[in-house]
């Protein structure tokens, strides 16, 4: 016996040598009760942190990016499935309207639910509900872009307003709103471990059983495919080699458009960000490492500026070796 996921349904399939197929689930009278669509709409939810934490224009647009692009379908997380509405949550803190126009376009042309997530008490309410235009929904897939400390999902991370879901939060969550198959992919860092050191000497020293990942994973009954590592974002939105044409490029036009949104490389544009990455005028005439040079100097032409690739994300984020020790896989954890 061979069982098929399709959109809303599953569909049995007799086995060929001709025997009888096993009973059908608990509750289901036949075969045919089986293929029925779910009873309800489905939903996928994908949620989006602030940057606030790294002053640059190479980092800002870090979540929304990949965010952006699996909600649109251009890149999709491993056994993702459509849903019959997608909803996106943001966190609007330290972003300018120029940097939230991607997103306002999900909504407006696509149909995309579009909610501002100034609270972990929004994400938490809708999820209780899950009632769209009058219509309770599943949920089918549930993405985090953020960042993630040990434990939590940390999708203010140096903001004002504390906005964190751990595992202390999840009982106050019901743990029924998953369709059938549903699923959870964590992109902020480690997700998949419980201990928080910067070198291991095996996975099993990072306790990832006690994990948030697992704790999702017994908690909603579904599959979490979560990273042990940190995660990189940065290079969804540009190729590494091209990092000196684009801070070029856009530091030769900005002597005639400053202040407008600049194409960049045909491939990219420049959103204007007044005061971003000014603050590293202080360090003066300090040397200064490569890595801080690219998080905002002015000399480099990028400052109060947000890079921004017009084709969304050049793909998803991936697992690195830190901390060390650890898989840099996305790992899948099954609920206990």
């Amino acid at each position: 016996m061979m069982c098929f996921g399709t959109r809303n349904r599953v569909v049995w399939q007799r086995p060929e040598n001709g025997s009888s197929p096993p009973a059908p689930p608990q509750g289901a009278r036949n075969i045919d009760e089986i293929s029925a669509p779910c009873p309800n709409p489905t939903e996928n939810i994908i949620v989006i942190g602030s940057e606030v934490s790294y002053d640059s224009f190479w980092w800002k647009m870090m979540f929304i990016t990949p965010g952006l692009s699996n909600a649109q379908g251009s890149r999709r997380p491993p056994k993702w499935r459509d849903a019959d509405r997608t909803t996106v949550f943001y966190v609007p803190n330290g972003y300018v309207h120029a940097e939230l126009l991607p997103l306002e376009h999900l909504r407006d042309v696509l149909g995309i639910n579009l909610v501002p997530l100034t609270s972990l008490r929004v994400l938490r309410k809708h999820l209780q509900n899950r009632t769209i235009d009058g219509k309770r929904h599943d949920v089918m897939n549930l993405s985090f872009y953020c960042h993630g400390l040990v434990g939590c999902f940390d999708l203010n991370y140096s903001g004002a307003t504390r906005i964190r879901l751990g595992q202390s939060d999840l009982p106050s969550i019901d743990r029924s709103i998953f369709c059938s198959g549903g699923r959870i992919y964590s992109y902020a860092c480690r997700t998949g471990v419980s201990v928080d050191k910067d070198a291991f000497s095996s996975l099993s020293e990072a306790r990832p059983k006690e994990s948030l990942a697992q704790a999702l994973a017994d908690h909603f009954g579904v599959q979490v495919h979560a990273f042990y590592t940190r995660t990189l974002f940065r290079d969804c939105i540009r190729d590494p080699s091209q990092a000196a044409d684009i801070a070029e490029d856009l530091k030769d036009k900005r002597e005639t458009q400053d202040g407008a949104v600049i194409d960049i490389l045909d491939t990219h544009e420049g959103l204007p960000h007044p005061g971003q990455g000014l603050s590293t005028r202080l360090m003066g005439v300090i040397s200064i490492p490569s890595w801080i040079r690219e998080s905002g100097q002015v000399e480099e032409g990028t400052s109060e500026y947000s890079l921004w690739r017009k084709q969304g994300a050049r793909f998803l984020p991936v697992g690195t070796t830190d901390p060390t020790g650890l898989p840099t896989v996305m790992a899948i954890f099954e609920p206990a």
